[in-house]
């Protein structure tokens, strides 16, 4: 198969063309280098495995196993995403937005945990199924149904995880106070992590007409 680009209207072919993907981003492809297909996006993704390498590394010595689980989570994120933004292939795509899916639960089970004490043995169970349930759907999906399901799903999940931060920082206030530089940390958290699942939403459907503005504007 000759390769060829999703939007050849606006991208190059390279090395790992054509794309599988069911996804391709805003950013022009191959505009760098013939060998990565988005740069920006790859290349900035080793920063996520760089801060997850350093969290691991203050947290081995943690007696949480829980934590440092989500840290090795958070590392596998960065490497897939470098590797999925390099190539746009779908395998490549899997390692990005799978273990994505698996921190996630992870913080759900911490911030549960958490806040209603320690759950019987049918819990991890539970998450356990969870976690093999949409690895198998979005292993075994394509285009739009992998998408929107992934979007749904993790979206979902990060928004239940931020009312979560709310209500812990809300009880503990409520117990003893708590330093301001804290208070504003967490709504700093919370709010940046709005405003990226908006732009993130944004990119990921209205790709075309980003890339079309993108084009109009440096090509006029």
């Amino acid at each position: 198969m000759a390769p060829t680009s999703v939007s050849p209207a606006f991208d190059k072919v390279g090395y790992w063309s054509p794309n599988t993907s069911s996804i391709d981003w805003c950013e022009n492809n191959y505009t760098i280098s013939y060998y990565i297909a988005e740069f920006w996006n790859s290349t900035s993704s080793i920063l996520i495995a760089t801060l997850a390498a350093i969290g691991y590394m203050n947290l081995a010595s943690y007696k949480e196993r829980r934590m440092t689980l989500l840290m090795q989570a958070f590392f596998t994120i960065g490497v897939g995403s470098t590797l999925f933004h390099g190539t746009l292939r779908h395998k490549m795509q899997l390692l990005d937005e799978l273990p994505m899916l698996y921190a996630a639960t992870i913080g759900m089970f911490i911030c549960i945990e958490t806040h209603f004490g320690k759950q019987g043995p049918w819990f991890p169970i539970v998450l356990t199924a969870w976690i093999a349930t949409t690895t198998v759907i979005f292993s075994t999906t394509s285009g739009t149904l992998q998408s929107l399901s992934f979007q749904l799903t993790y979206g979902s999940m990060i928004i239940t995880g931020l009312i979560f931060l709310r209500i812990f920082h809300t009880t503990r206030r409520a117990i003893r106070p708590t330093p301001p530089t804290v208070s504003r940390l967490i709504r700093l958290t919370i709010s940046s992590m709005f405003l990226a699942i908006t732009v993130w939403l944004i990119d990921y459907n209205l790709i075309v007409g980003v890339k079309k503005i993108d084009s109009k504007i440096f090509n006029d």
